[in-house]
């Protein structure tokens, strides 16, 4: 039944380092807007080729439902015509496709995230199609044939607008497209991890703990920590490095974006000794020179290539399936161990310091540690944690007041305690 449904045609094709799509209608006809929003998001809004790929195959997914849609012509004008009754549609039947498909969970709520994250490309590229086309009365807040509360060329939500610009995404399914995982590794699933890694041979076992410590430490995706470079480790940059760290920019990271962290002088001299001694004997007993490795910290065990994205989570997953983890734990849950830290370090200090606790203020402060453009994509996780790391702060307070004598502390020196 699913062979026989319409669908368009993607043809990925790469100039002068972008990646932009050609489409095909079913019939063989070019689809237009899909082969111009590809140029816009690759020229316009520089996104890194991955995400493109994923906004153009969310898009397409709405195509074929088009196509497939009775009394509907197969030439893509219909987008003038689209209205909220066939988003809705398309949403509940792409529900239905995607928890029936074979290789997925079978989770509904896992469905319906997948889901919106496809209706919010979808929501995203209406408001440029009218804008390009200077439409009027296709997708708006008042009038308009689609409701959407979102303007065109807005940054501050952008891709995370969430209920209050998309009415039509799913309630209730925990964290906006965008937020941390749900499951987050505890110290002691962090610990039966490490003597997991522990099993392998010397350079796996130190490649892969490497690997787990920077996730914990930096909250890096996988694409960032599969990027990573020697040369950014080199004896020269370690020697201009500051008190705070070595700043590190990861040549891949979501959405484009180049934004610069600290690793912290430690953490910089791990990865360096890794680099020149692990890793250089690693090459040298196999009779590999540093060109097999083009340069990436993280190479293979059998070819000695750069390990990919999905490599480096396919290690973690097997990690946390032999260690009981739930269903799909893997490396991007250290991302969300990263927040959880860093939302507890950020509430505590200001609550010593008596300054403002609100899920804006620490949103905020930990963005920027994260790497986020948009805080609003923090705001679910950080109103789920930070109650109970408020009342945690107070408490512990309170404790190490009574029984440790310092209420006559001044706020910065019970900080300090605190962090002890």
């Amino acid at each position: 039944m699913d062979a026989e449904r319409k669908r368009v045609s993607l043809k990925p094709v790469r100039e002068q380092g972008r990646l932009y799509y050609v489409a095909y209608s079913h019939d063989d006809e070019l689809v237009i807007p899909l082969i111009d929003y590809s140029m816009y998001l690759s020229d316009r809004r520089a996104l890194d080729e991955k995400s493109v790929d994923k906004i153009i195959r969310s898009v397409g997914s709405f195509f074929d439902f088009m196509y497939n849609v009775p009394n509907v012509e197969s030439h893509w004008q219909f987008l003038t015509h689209v209205h909220d009754r066939l988003l809705e549609k398309y949403r509940d039947t792409e529900f239905k496709r995607v928890k029936e498909n074979k290789l997925g969970s079978g989770d509904s709520l896992a469905a319906q995230k997948t889901v919106n994250g496809k209706l919010i490309e979808i929501y995203n590229f209406l408001l440029w199609y009218q804008h390009t086309n200077k439409l009027k009365e296709l997708i708006g807040p008042f009038e308009c044939r689609v409701s959407c509360r979102k303007i065109f060329g807005e940054t501050s939500k952008d891709r995370f607008g969430g209920q209050n610009y998309f009415p039509l995404l799913y309630k209730r399914t925990g964290a906006c497209t965008g937020g941390v995982a749900s499951y987050i590794p505890s110290e002691t699933d962090v610990s039966a991890l490490s003597q997991y890694m522990e099993g392998f041979t010397e350079f796996v076992t130190f490649r892969n703990l490497l690997m787990l410590r920077l996730a914990k430490e930096m909250g890096w995706r996988r694409a960032s920590l599969a990027a990573l470079r020697c040369s950014q480790f080199s004896e020269e940059r370690l020697a201009e490095m500051s008190d705070r760290g070595l700043v590190c920019v990861p040549p891949s990271q979501k959405f484009g974006y180049q934004n610069g962290f600290v690793v912290p002088p430690v953490l910089a001299m791990n990865v360096f000794n890794f680099i020149h001694d692990c890793r250089a004997t690693f090459l040298a007993e196999l009779g590999w020179d540093e060109t097999r490795g083009d340069d990436h910290i993280f190479i293979s065990a059998s070819t000695g290539r750069p390990l990919r994205g999905n490599s480096l989570s396919a290690i973690v997953g097997k990690g946390m399936k032999s260690i009981g983890a739930p269903r799909r734990a893997g490396l991007h849950s250290f991302r969300g161990l990263f927040a959880e830290d860093k939302v507890g370090d950020e509430t505590v200090a200001r609550v010593a310091l008596g300054l403002d606790t609100s899920t804006a203020s620490v949103s905020a402060a930990v963005a920027l540690e994260m790497g986020q453009r948009n805080p609003d994509s923090l705001r679910a996780y950080v109103n789920q944690k930070q109650s109970e790391l408020v009342r945690r702060a107070v408490r512990r307070l309170n404790d190490d007041d009574t029984q440790l004598g310092t209420r006559d502390l001044t706020p910065v020196e019970r900080a300090r305690l605190l962090k002890k």
